[in-house]
């Protein structure tokens, strides 16, 4: 299957088209959020990246999900988008594998479909865990949207955690003494290393 247009209505580029040969290398350099984008249809990933990188984020490219799961695991990135149905491993089985892994577990996923909202959501009750679904044909508003609400949901999640420490730690220090207190902490840093 070859992308169309109706696969993503409208790409901002430089020059009025998607070059996918010129967008086919990864780029994790610069600043913004880190996306992993997984789809055996070279076209797709140029599509989809062409989309990310005029927002700002940084793009990983994979051509199929053991590939993906490779590059996440070396660059744990804050979002991987994959195609449901690929080669060697689909979406579905990198999101699970990703779910299993130790350092993976956090990373949100987007998994493309061309199935139904309704077909994607009745076969998730079996628990895919992927944060979000993008039915084909999905426009470049749609995309950017899923991604910077999901991104911005994780960046809350994170300042939630942070701040549910901090207020444990401050009530633990009210009725256990400093020294048991640092004991833990030092246990507890001792684990994550």
């Amino acid at each position: 299957m070859t992308p169309q247009d109706w696969h993503l209505a409208t790409i901002p580029t430089a020059t009025g088209g998607v070059d996918a040969d010129e967008l086919e290398e990864s780029d994790s350099s610069g600043e913004g959020s880190l996306v992993l984008v997984a789809d055996d249809l070279r076209e797709m990933r140029a599509l989809v990246a062409n989309t990310l990188r005029a927002q700002g984020y940084r793009v990983l490219l994979a051509a199929d999900g053991k590939q993906a799961l490779s590059m996440a695991i070396e660059h744990h990135p804050d979002l991987v988008i994959t195609d449901w149905v690929m080669p060697v491993m689909s979406g579905v089985e990198l999101i699970e594998a990703m779910r299993e892994h130790e350092t993976l577990g956090d990373v949100s996923t987007v998994l493309l479909t061309a199935k139904t909202d309704e077909e994607a959501k009745l076969i998730d009750q079996d628990g895919l865990g992927s944060d979000a679904y993008l039915g084909k044909p999905f426009s470049a508003h749609e995309l950017s949207s899923v991604v910077r609400t999901i991104l911005e949901l994780k960046a809350r999640e994170r300042k939630l955690a942070l701040l549910s420490d901090f207020l444990t730690e401050s009530s633990l220090k009210e009725y256990v003494p400093a020294s048991v207190i640092d004991e833990v902490l030092k246990a507890k840093s001792g684990l994550t290393h």
